[in-house]
């Protein structure tokens, strides 16, 4: 399965973020992954004060499809 959020204006906020990862995993996603970032249980996912996201994780080393 591969989502794709478009959000040139920064209006998507990370707890919508959560909210897909959360229903990806739900139903049976073993892997996930934002840009070159896998997400992995102690990924960080933050709104910045500018509207933009940040997230804290391990890169991995190709993308995973």
């Amino acid at each position: 399965m591969v989502v794709s959020i478009a959000d040139p204006e920064q209006g998507v906020r990370a707890s919508t973020l959560l909210g897909v990862l959360a229903g990806a995993r739900n139903a049976g996603a073993e892997v996930v992954q934002i840009g070159d970032v896998r997400v992995v249980a102690s990924t960080s996912i933050t709104t910045a004060p500018d509207g933009g996201r940040s997230w804290t994780a391990c890169r991995s080393a190709r993308p995973t499809r």
